[in-house]
């Protein structure tokens, strides 16, 4: 479609005959019969009127135009030539923000998919501690795994303390997905445990994979970002 094509398609929707579109516009019958042949290319003036006349904008005029006719013959109007501009920094401020948050969406999916297979946030192993007995000020915290044979005890004050250790002796099993190492002292009721680690094991944790799960989504999101940004950019050239 050209500039003189559109413009008599807009006037005959109007049931409007030249006469009457030119005295609207206020320009000569004459001109406007050139206009819509193709023969002369309006002034900016003329076309400010001309898009009053037809009560509408220049986003709606142009619109039935391909990208090529607008850029090499309609841009020879300021009015479009500075619509052309205003949207094509539109455009770019459209691109530039999808593309920021694609690349946004892949580095929290990197994130995201690491933390749930590496199980840094939620940890996948489960500690087991085990502790013999309850110690009191003053006695070795390994009381119950060798101290009493440290403290120096004579034969028979030996057997003595061997004998009421093991009436003492009360196993307790702790488990716990915080790693505190080897060994850990832990205040109860009549004096401290001491808990020492005995295995851990390996579990599933649902957290992880859905942190993995959302890691694929967000990845998903910025491929998609990408692919949708480079269509749109050939289909504008």
């Amino acid at each position: 479609m050209t500039l003189g094509e559109k413009l008599k398609q807009l006037r005959n929707d109007r049931s409007l005959s030249q006469p009457e579109l030119a005295e609207k516009i206020g320009i000569e019958q004459s001109y406007l019969s050139k206009l819509e042949n193709d023969k002369s290319m309006p002034s900016n003036d003329i076309f400010k009127r001309l898009l009053a006349a037809l009560e509408i904008n220049t986003s709606q005029f142009i619109s039935q135009f391909d990208a090529h006719y607008i850029r090499t013959t309609l841009s020879q109007i300021p009015d479009i030539e500075n619509y052309i501009e205003v949207e094509r920094e539109k455009r770019q401020s459209s691109s530039r923000k999808l593309l920021i948050g694609s690349s946004l969406a892949i580095v929290l999916a990197t994130t995201l998919f690491y933390t749930g297979i590496t199980a840094i946030l939620f940890s996948d192993t489960l500690y087991q501690y085990e502790s013999s007995g309850v110690t009191v000020e003053g006695e070795p915290a390994d009381l119950f795994e060798g101290g009493l044979q440290r403290m120096e005890l004579d034969g028979p004050e030996f057997r003595k303390q061997k004998a009421l250790l093991g009436k003492r002796r009360d196993p307790h099993v702790m488990h716990t997905m915080l790693n505190k190492g080897s060994e850990f002292t832990l205040s109860v009721d009549g004096g401290r445990r001491q808990y020492y680690l005995q295995n851990d094991t390996t579990i599933e944790r649902p957290e992880n994979s859905v942190l993995q799960i959302l890691g694929i989504l967000f990845f998903t999101a910025g491929i998609m970002g990408f692919v949708y940004e480079l269509r749109i950019s050939r289909y504008r050239q």
